[in-house]
């Protein structure tokens, strides 16, 4: 967790509820915070608004936002962003207290009914079968960075893991097209779908892409733990509440639990690798406390690949 400067943020909550032609709210309390990301709650004289905040590499949330909307995939309405530094501001539509975590099932079945539907998402990354191919020499030029810029000191257990990996990525890389195969959210962590009096909303939405609805699913168990037996059960709920029915066959030679655990990892450990080598003290933008020490970018992307290896050598 981290703390953000209360004169940026009023500074931003200003700005931003005068571009929606809104008066400055009286009174912020805080939602949550953490190193590169804040949302908060902006009390205005006849409403509540939400004001987040992010540094990158999650800056380009608002572009993300309108795009999902226009698919019409609910996410919360985005009044008016601006940039301050490299702080991207944002003020959303306040969805209200969430009524209770969603369940799996739950999670499962927002997906199945909004997400994953063949349609490109414009100006996002596309996660394709070249793209999972490439991976591994993707992760060794990151290394490669990283240890230029001093953020990496031994990068020879991350190469060995990648060239490892490089070996049968071609192999492993294969069907990713099938479907499930669309819009994906990215990240469905616990909380990343808010439930409450309003319905359901997609929210913390700036790694959406096209890709493998698979893999969205895989990020709903998180990374701490391999379950492949877990993974099972949701594709089985994700199928059973109306996602497609080849969620369960099959990719690039290995059962889709597993398939879809072991390119999880794979992706989530270069998000680390891409971190570990922008890492830097952030000061001068209200931002009070350093990001984390790139070391911990570094260990996890280790960890991650060698549990990705493990499910699809």
């Amino acid at each position: 967790m981290t703390s953000w400067s209360s004169a940026l943020l009023e500074q931003l909550a200003t700005k931003l509820c005068r571009a929606a032609g809104l008066p400055a709210p009286h009174q912020r309390t805080t939602i949550r915070e953490w190193e590169l990301c804040g949302v908060h709650r902006l009390h205005l004289p006849d409403r509540t608004l939400i004001l987040k905040l992010a540094l990158p590499p999650f800056t380009n949330e608002p572009v993300t936002l309108t795009a999902l909307a226009a698919a019409g995939i609910p996410v919360p309405a985005l009044h008016a962003y601006t940039q301050h530094a490299d702080v991207t501001g944002m003020l959303m539509a306040d969805l209200g207290p969430a009524l209770h975590a969603p369940t799996y099932e739950q999670t499962a079945g927002a997906a199945a009914a909004h997400l994953h539907r063949p349609d490109p998402l414009p100006g996002h990354p596309t996660v394709d079968t070249a793209a999972l191919h490439d991976t591994a020499v993707q992760g060794l030029a990151l290394v490669d960075q990283a240890h230029a810029v001093g953020a990496i000191a031994n990068p020879g257990p991350l190469h060995a893991a990648l060239k490892h990996l490089d070996q049968f990525a071609a192999l492993r890389a294969r069907d990713t097209d099938r479907p499930p195969y669309g819009i994906c959210h990215g990240e469905l962590h616990p909380t990343a779908l808010h439930i409450s009096t309003i319905g359901q909303h997609f929210v913390d939405v700036p790694l959406a892409h096209t890709g493998p609805g698979l893999l969205d699913l895989a990020s709903v168990l998180g990374v701490r733990a391999v379950d492949v037996n877990a993974m099972r059960t949701l594709i089985s709920s994700y199928v059973r509440t109306g996602g497609h029915p080849d969620a369960g066959a099959d990719r690039g030679g290995l059962d889709s639990a597993r398939w879809a655990l072991g390119w999880h990892r794979v992706l989530s450990a270069l998000r680390h690798l891409r971190q570990a080598g922008a890492d830097q003290p952030v000061d001068g933008v209200g931002h009070l406390s350093p990001s984390p020490p790139p070391n911990d970018d570094v260990g996890a992307a280790e960890r991650q690949l060698r549990a990705a290896i493990q499910l699809l050598e």
